[in-house]
């Protein structure tokens, strides 16, 4: 296991870094805990904790976490997890 594994926060108060969108009267926490996140993509360069957030909102949520890396990517495990989602999503009016 590698050191960034074991030293990976496990909730939000020890995430430490982007204070300006997460600090406790930050919206994105307040929206966190209440548990209604919006659609989101994080961008940035490696290691600057964006796949750390989306696991600890993921936990906090109670949502399924998929980590993707597109590079190693094989169409058969984006299939599996649209045939799991298949008719979740409710159709906008």
């Amino acid at each position: 296991m590698s050191l960034a594994l074991i030293l990976r926060p496990q909730n939000l108060d020890d995430f430490i870094g982007q204070e300006h969108i997460l600090n406790k009267n930050s919206a994105l926490y307040k929206l966190i805990l209440s548990k209604t996140i919006p659609h989101m993509f994080f961008h940035g360069r490696a290691g600057t904790g964006k796949t750390t957030l989306a696991r600890l909102i993921a936990k906090y949520t109670d949502y399924d976490f998929y980590n993707i890396n597109a590079i190693s990517l094989k169409i058969e495990q984006l299939r599996e997890i649209f045939k799991k989602y298949k008719n979740i999503l409710s159709k906008p009016l």
